[in-house]
């Protein structure tokens, strides 16, 4: 069988039209490269149109939630998977016949496994479950903290099965490997080049899911603590909120602040080119960070906080790495008023680069399965 014609087929908790949650962006681009040689598919683990597991998932997730209880499994992974769903993906699966499946991130055990035991499954855990939920514990009231805690210790537990019924593990940074210690690093990357750069419309701009926790924090640090700050010297400061489906409390921050905010935008890659600055005050992220690397590509400097510079090469071009949100502050303002100048970015690495380190990963699974073949017995 040639490369070409070999089927490839991504398995999702979700997927959405256009993708919008880190995962699914992560899995269409590595998907798009995976293309060049191979026919590839994508789908969500119950066969549903993107945006209809949500419904669902309301009357079936109570069934599926004591299932997971009984097996000592997260909670996590009833939102989007269970015994019946599996049986579907692998019904549509089967269907299809892919010489490799892609199953992404940890929230699909169930299908994860079924899958396992009828094809090659490399398991892209993206971030790790179990380090998610810990840092959610760390901030929950102490009302909830102990189910944010439980579900850390089941996503720890649940990785040694999953890491055994898999061909391989690859994950977005080495993050992963406190739970899957022979995970192969694909970095995250981005799909936008550099581009022509009109003349600025905004001064300061952050991009993001806007109902993703992190990001609804770093909304929070930006319009009570960065604007203010940044209006003392610049009044007319210029701010931009742009992102998806933001919830009530980023709303009402905007709105306070004066901070202009942009829903669901087609192309945030226009807007990022058309900042002066993209701040990014994320106080954790588990890996390279999609809004950092689309921001440096197009050419826009970033002012970010340690713990996400940290995911980035040492010195990366354009990136300035602020200890807190006041310096975070000072340093944009001092770039807008001309009283410093940031290093332009650099070269970012693109998808296209990733679906090469991943395209190696099937080939290696496909020889070692084409050995298995050829010694056993007729």
């Amino acid at each position: 069988m040639t490369s070409s014609e070999t089927r490839i087929l991504f398995v999702l908790p979700a997927l959405a039209d256009p993708p919008s949650r880190g995962y699914e962006v992560r899995a269409a681009n590595l998907a798009d490269g995976l293309r060049k040689r191979f026919a590839v598919e994508l789908m969500t683990a119950d066969g549903r149109p993107p945006g209809q597991y949500a419904r669902h998932r309301k009357v079936e997730g109570l069934g599926r939630a004591i299932i997971s209880v009984s097996r000592n499994w997260p909670l996590q992974a009833a939102l989007f998977d269970g015994p019946k769903i599996a049986d579907r993906a692998l019904e549509a699966a089967a269907a299809w016949s892919p010489q490799v499946a892609i199953v992404v991130t940890e929230r699909l055990p169930y299908t994860t496994i079924a899958l396992s035991r009828r094809f090659p499954v490399i398991l892209d855990v993206v971030d790790s479950m179990a380090l998610h939920m810990s840092q959610r514990a760390s901030r929950a009231s102490p009302l909830i903290r102990w189910l944010w805690k439980l579900e850390a210790h089941r996503f720890e537990r649940l990785a040694a099965r999953l890491a055994d019924e898999v061909s391989a593990v690859v994950a977005a940074s080495t993050t992963a490997r406190d739970q899957y210690p022979r995970a192969i690093v694909i970095p995250n990357a981005t799909s936008l080049r550099k581009r022509e750069r009109p003349a600025p419309q905004y001064d300061l701009i952050f991009t993001g899911n806007l109902w993703y926790w992190p990001n609804v924090e770093a909304v929070r640090i930006i319009c009570d603590v960065i604007v203010p700050l940044v209006r003392e010297r610049l009044p007319e400061a210029r701010v931009l909120i742009a992102g998806r489906e933001p919830t009530a409390a980023v709303r009402n921050l905007c709105r306070k602040a004066s901070v202009v905010l942009m829903a669901n935008v087609p192309d945030l890659g226009e807007l990022l080119a058309s900042s002066q600055i993209a701040i990014a005050p994320i106080e954790w992220t588990p890996g390279a960070n999609l809004k950092i690397l689309d921001a440096l590509a197009v050419g826009t400097p970033v002012l970010t906080f340690g713990a996400a510079a940290s995911q980035l090469p040492d010195l990366t071009p354009g990136l300035i790495a602020c200890k807190d949100a006041e310096e975070m502050a000072r340093i944009a303002t001092a770039i807008l008023l001309g009283e410093r100048r940031p290093i332009p970015p650099g070269v970012v690495s693109t998808w296209s680069d990733r679906s090469d380190s991943l395209a190696a990963i099937i080939d290696d699974i496909r020889e070692r399965n084409s050995a298995v073949r050829t010694q056993a017995p007729s």
